[in-house]
């Protein structure tokens, strides 16, 4: 699949189109506009895709009691971290559209 401007998963715990695949799991994805951690139904990080041009890693963490984002590189790096079991996806796997 192309990763180009129309957008792909990065990395998903379920398949994605698959029934409730983000109501249950988590999703590292690009839209046409933002790159997004989605994580059982919520928007928890997004970021236009412009300012993730030169950024070299992203690094998402989910335990039993929160989430943390980082990136690093780019003119604006992120150190998030937001409490809460809400966040723990179901895991099927682990899908991409990356070839």
């Amino acid at each position: 699949m192309s990763t180009g401007l129309a957008g792909f998963i990065l990395a998903a715990t379920s398949p994605p189109g698959g029934p409730d695949a983000t109501r249950f799991g988590m999703q590292v994805r690009a839209t046409a506009t933002d790159a997004q951690v989605i994580s059982r139904n919520a928007v928890v990080w997004s970021q236009p895709r412009e300012a993730m041009a030169e950024c070299e890693s992203l690094r998402v963490v989910v335990t039993k009691s929160e989430i943390a984002i980082s990136t690093s590189g780019g003119a604006s790096p992120v150190d998030l971290v937001l409490p809460g079991a809400q966040f723990m996806p179901q895991v099927v796997g682990i899908f991409t559209d990356l070839d």
